[in-house]
């Protein structure tokens, strides 16, 4: 018995198998292009945020690494409200806040709002 045979009997087209796992892939890819993006941002504008800003060096040290801190706890929380309520919900939900928070970012006022925002 082939893989044909057995598409045959549970009703999928051998052509489309597979074409879930690469939008989940392409999915993720995405995301994880996001996060670099930003990363990369703003080691680039750190210099132009300490003269904006002027925040103290514990204020810096906390505007760069906060999102590190905050992401990794959150990622276990969420990949489990993703199994209960619905990954998609949740992705989509998830873009939806990382882009007001990156608006809220970029015109943060002061090194708080900043790293409140991050």
């Amino acid at each position: 018995m082939g893989v044909v045979d057995s598409a045959v009997r549970t009703g999928i087209d051998p052509r489309r198998r597979g074409t879930g796992r690469w939008s989940v892939l392409i999915l993720l890819c995405f995301s994880l292009l996001l996060i670099a993006v930003d990363a990369t941002v703003l080691h680039i504008a750190v210099p132009a945020l300490t003269a904006a800003l002027e925040p103290t060096s514990v204020q810096l040290l906390w505007i760069i690494d906060v999102y590190s801190l905050v992401v990794a706890p959150l990622l276990l929380t969420f990949g489990t409200l993703g199994d209960h309520y619905g990954r998609k919900r949740l992705v989509l939900m998830g873009y939806v806040v990382f882009g007001v928070a990156s608006a809220a970012a970029a015109f943060a006022p002061s090194a708080a709002a900043l790293i409140g925002a991050r």
